[in-house]
């Protein structure tokens, strides 16, 4: 009986599965990459820096939705792309749900990158993509200027010192 009900977990599940959309080109990472150290802006760094909630950042997201969107849609893109790629591309589906999953994954992509030489495992990148070395001194730049605070008044005593000296 404990056969039957796992069988028929499994089919229910399988069942409401979505269609995974398709992965990303190096042009497509590179293009993102490119948009999130736009001086402009400044996605990355406000993402980075600022740590916010998943809420609290999704208004950053869909300005990033809109220039993403308007830059596959160029015709610099859309030659660029269609050499690299030996046989034709569905569009990519873009939303904020996945350009801060797509977002995650770069941070955790650097990471292994930067991390390998840290760690000594003497496992270096033979070669870098062109995002990590768009994206890099963003990423390097906010890891390394960050104080780690332990406690919240700890922030407001250092924004009063702030306060006081200007």
């Amino acid at each position: 009986m404990a056969a039957e009900r796992n069988v028929q977990s499994t089919s229910s599940r399988s069942k409401k599965t979505t269609k995974r959309s398709r992965s990303w080109t190096e042009i497509e990472l590179k293009y993102f990459a490119l948009i999130l150290v736009e001086e402009e802006n400044e996605f990355a760094y406000k993402l980075d820096t600022l740590a916010l909630k998943k809420t609290s950042n999704k208004y950053i997201f869909e300005q990033i939705e809109k220039v993403f969107k308007d830059k596959l849609s160029s015709e610099d893109f859309k030659i660029e792309n269609t050499s690299s790629s030996k046989r034709p591309l569905t569009p990519l589906e873009i939303d904020v749900d996945k350009l801060r999953a797509k977002f995650k994954w770069l941070k955790d992509q650097w990471r292994r990158f930067s991390d390998r030489v840290k760690k000594g495992s003497g496992m270096s990148p033979v070669e870098e993509p062109e995002w990590y070395q768009i994206i890099n001194p963003i990423f390097s730049d906010t890891q390394g200027c960050l104080k780690p605070i332990t406690q919240a008044n700890e922030i407001l005593s250092d924004y009063s010192e702030d306060s006081d000296s200007t």
